[in-house]
């Protein structure tokens, strides 16, 4: 372990960060401002969404954008007290992004993230009172966000870093059947904290596929409210954000299960190690 710290090394602040760190501040502030504005569309719009079918379809993003503007702070400090982070995660040093590029990107998903899911709650709300598609905003949005993580150009300047997660990515998929480095227990571990993310898509995916059409319907005599498009009957027999289907099962379990094979494989790789059997804390 005595390798992986270091004299305390932290990526100053150089002419070459200050566009990086004015953009940071612009989005930030940008961000605080749309989130006041969502505060008040939501108090005073009478929006005609189910407010709970729209904090499932926003919060998967919103935990990601969460996650990297945490992990850009979590850059910080380990720098900060001499952890050598480029080591342990296995980065490229000379082509990686720093805690200050990180924030950014945080930062930019966040902005992107506030400015859809503010118009998504204007557009249904009583300001507006035309019959728009705001359902396209949510797909449109993870759909953004998942062109930007897989498309093979570099933007901004940021290919090195996506290529390396693709790959630790790659290699949780395929947990247990290929050998287990320290980063790939972290993500894994990641994974199990954010395993309501898993839960959230699978639902954003069933909901669109079974449920709804990418515009409001208009409002019942006898309600201000809508949930969605299928009446009453159909409604009954439809298993969204529950376990009444197995594909749910196994999307709940699957961050674990990822977890349980790195042990077993783990285990199966050291057997000179073989005092215990770690895997049991993820049994199912």
């Amino acid at each position: 372990m005595s390798r992986l710290r270091v004299p305390p090394m932290q990526d100053k602040a150089d002419d070459t960060l200050t566009p990086v760190l004015v953009t940071c501040g612009i989005l930030i502030g940008s961000t605080i401002i749309l989130l006041v504005m969502i505060a008040g569309v939501v108090i005073y719009g009478d929006c005609k969404v189910d407010m709970d079918t729209t904090i499932i379809l926003f919060r998967p993003t919103f935990f990601i954008w969460l996650f990297i503007v945490l992990f850009s702070i979590n850059i910080y400090g380990w720098g900060r007290n001499g952890i050598n982070s480029v080591l342990i995660f296995e980065l490229n040093p000379r082509d990686r992004l720093t805690h200050w590029h990180m924030a950014s990107i945080g930062w930019a998903m966040a902005f992107i993230w506030s400015l859809s899911l503010l118009l998504f709650l204007y557009l249904s709300s009583s300001f507006v009172g035309q019959r728009l598609p705001i359902f396209v905003l949510p797909v449109c949005l993870n759909g953004l966000f998942l062109i930007v993580f897989l498309m093979p150009t570099n933007i901004l300047s940021m290919n090195s870093t996506r290529l390396w997660l693709k790959k630790v990515f790659k290699i949780e998929l395929l947990a247990g059947f290929v050998p287990v480095a320290f980063v790939d227990f972290w993500l894994a571990d990641q994974f199990n904290s954010l395993a309501v993310v898993f839960l959230d898509f699978e639902y954003f995916i069933c909901y669109f596929a079974t449920e709804q059409t990418v515009y409001l319907p208009e409002l019942d005599t006898n309600s201000t409210a809508i949930n969605n498009t299928v009446d009453e009957e159909t409604r009954l027999d439809l298993t969204c954000g529950t376990y009444g289907y197995i594909v749910r099962y196994f999307v709940a379990i699957y961050p674990a299960y990822i977890r349980f094979a790195q042990c077993i494989r783990r285990w199966q790789d050291s057997p000179k190690h073989r005092k215990g059997k770690p895997s049991k804390n993820y049994r199912l």
